[in-house]
């Protein structure tokens, strides 16, 4: 899949599931699509690529790393 809303109508449809990092929001996704932690001892590892020409992350990009890194020394 290259699109989410492609990806989730699938989801919906066949009463499917994903693998992912969990970064979901009912306000843009709906309530059939939901975040449920595995019981699993592994882990995912998150980066972002930027372009070598750009010197740091934009407005929203450095809002989202830095919302991510919170939720992660919360979470360890």
């Amino acid at each position: 899949m290259r699109d989410r809303a492609t990806l989730f109508n699938l989801l919906i449809g066949l009463d499917g599931y994903t693998i992912c990092s969990g970064v979901i929001s009912e306000a843009l996704n709906g309530p059939n699509i939901r975040a449920i932690p595995l019981l699993v001892d592994d882990y995912m590892e998150i980066c972002y690529l930027i372009h070598k020409s750009t010197r740091s992350p934009g407005t929203s990009s450095a809002a989202y790393l830095r919302e991510t890194s919170s939720r992660e020394r919360a979470a360890s």
